[in-house]
């Protein structure tokens, strides 16, 4: 999903395709998002995690993009 918001060319669109994979996703496998959002030991590994980080930070800035005005 990072991969197609990246390539999407312009921030909004990214931010688009990005929301709309990440919603269907969470609602196809609320198991699991459940799982990694509030399992303390899934948490730490995460946080220690170097890829799992920079994945993050691909996440925040496609959706929060760097244009003037977001």
């Amino acid at each position: 999903a990072v991969e197609d918001a990246e390539a999407a060319g312009h921030p909004v669109r990214a931010r688009e395709v990005l929301l709309n994979r990440m919603i269907d996703q969470a609602i196809e496998r609320r198991g699991v998002v459940s799982v990694l959002q509030f399992d303390p030991v899934i948490i730490r590994l995460q946080a220690e995690h170097e890829p799992f980080q920079r994945f993050i930070e691909r996440l925040y800035a496609a959706l929060l993009g760097t244009e003037a005005g977001v």
